[in-house]
């Protein structure tokens, strides 16, 4: 098959579902992967329209330890997918790998926290198998892309191996994420002791075989992985292990001290608390107007009757009553030293002087009389 842009190199994996290759990126000159899927699936609708979406949802973009996807094309001509390149081993074979037990858990944290991130986004993988799980020489681990549960009308595709699709399968049937949990399980029994835990080749053997759990596992020395095994391969898928938090402490329990999930979503935001009403605060009266006569300071001057019924005090009335009778006396008497008369302006001397001082009118010379010679 030839790709637009790229030089196909040699094949590094194959599974029932592609074929993996490496390639040249011809305008970059960057070496990409690039997964080829079987032509059986790309006759499928169905299955097209769901990787469609899947692709579609994480182009352009690393999720978890899945490696990140550059470019794609689902149809019935040509159905294939870029991605960047990781220069890591396929573990496909059914052989024993003989990896350590604590570094091959701690990549399945790091696939179950992975897979965590796609069914937040109604997504699944629906490709897990140990031919689709990639580690480097420090066993960092690589999760190959996925296919999504198929869309549109129609069944399932036909599987290409139908031993193989219904190993992964679990005893309740479907694709959903339960079924994610499942086929890790089976995934990781298989990188740790070599072989399924499941032996009926025969799919309604096998069937009953999930059903009742009547796994064959191991017991190399990794009798203390049952609980765990157990839990992710129960066949109630709600009993069944369902997220990286359940698997990580199913995991310690079993005596291996192992690092959390590193891929969580972000928690919702808590809910806005409405905070408490604030105590009414009473508006100030308006201002009243300042009194324009003496009349109204007295009127304001009088005090409201107290609450308890009692006489109010007159003391206030009093003084101010006093007060403005001194103000009525202190006018009057400027008045008078300042109003016109006929003799002229009068002196504060004229106004003040005493009855003894004053000349008797009889006495008093007139103003035309020129006074008499002493």
């Amino acid at each position: 098959m030839e790709i637009n842009g790229y030089r196909l190199g040699r094949k590094i994996a194959e599974t029932e579902f592609c074929s993996v290759h490496n390639a040249l990126d011809l305008a970059t000159s960057k070496t990409v992967s690039v997964r080829i899927f079987n032509p059986r699936l790309m006759q499928h609708p169905g299955f097209c329209a769901g990787f469609s979406r899947f692709a579609d949802s994480l182009l352009g973009e690393r999720l978890g330890v899945m490696v990140a996807l550059l470019q794609y094309e689902a149809s019935k001509t040509a159905c294939y997918a870029v991605t960047d390149y990781f220069p890591c081993l396929p573990l496909l074979q059914a052989q024993a790998v003989q990896m350590p037990a604590k570094a091959l858990l701690q990549g399945g944290i790091e696939i179950a926290a992975t897979i965590d991130l796609l069914h937040q986004r109604d997504l699944v993988h629906g490709a897990l198998r140990p031919g689709n799980l990639f580690f480097n020489d420090q066993m960092k681990v690589t999760l190959g892309l996925g296919t999504n549960r198929p869309e549109g009308e129609g069944s399932r595709p036909p599987p290409i191996d139908s031993a193989m699709a219904a190993l992964y399968l679990p005893p309740e049937g479907g694709d959903g994420p339960a079924a994610d949990y499942y086929a890790l399980g089976i995934s990781l029994h298989q990188l740790l002791f070599g072989h399924p835990p499941f032996d009926e080749q025969n799919p309604r053997l096998q069937h009953q075989q999930k059903q009742k759990l009547l796994a064959r596992f191991s017991s190399d020395g990794h009798e203390d992985l049952l609980p765990l095994f157990q839990a992710l391969l129960h066949p109630d898928p709600k009993q069944r292990i369902g997220n990286s938090e359940d698997f990580w402490q199913a995991a310690n329990a079993c005596g291996y001290h192992l690092l959390q999930p590193p891929f969580k979503a972000a928690a919702p935001p808590p809910p806005r608390e409405t905070p408490p009403a604030e105590p009414a605060v009473p508006s100030p009266p308006p201002a009243r107007p300042a009194p324009s006569s003496s009349s109204e300071m007295l009127a304001e001057e009088k005090p409201e009757p107290p609450e308890d019924g009692s006489e109010p005090s007159r003391k206030p009335v009093l003084i101010a009553g006093g007060i403005a009778a001194a103000m009525a006396v202190a006018l009057l008497a400027w008045f008078l030293m300042t109003a016109d008369t006929d003799s002229g302006t009068r002196t504060p001397q004229a106004v003040t002087a005493s009855a003894a001082d004053t000349p008797d009118a009889a006495t008093a010379p007139r103003p035309d009389e020129k006074p008499a010679p002493t």
